[in-house]
């Protein structure tokens, strides 16, 4: 919903029908709607700095550290292309 039509697009009564559930049902785990938001972003972040905290370590050089993270990134946003779209 978020990649077709932006953050605009959303509302709780959009998450609740393509989630099969009620909106008073969403709105008793997410008390508004920058909340549903930011708890999509932090799951988001977290997968993103899952894949790509192990690929940094202080025995490599700087260059390899930056190389490291760049092409994880690029990796990731493949095997991961929504949230990107």
């Amino acid at each position: 919903m978020i990649v077709k039509g932006g953050i605009g697009a959303v509302s709780t009564v959009k998450v609740a029908r393509l989630s099969a559930t009620t909106q008073s049902n969403i709105y008793s785990y997410f008390p508004n709607k920058q909340a549903l938001l930011l708890a999509v972003f932090a799951y988001h972040q977290q997968q993103m700095i899952g894949a790509l905290s192990p690929l940094i370590s202080d025995t490599l050089t700087p260059k390899a550290q930056v190389t490291a993270f760049v092409k994880g990134t690029a990796e990731f946003g493949l095997a991961h292309p929504a949230p990107f779209r």
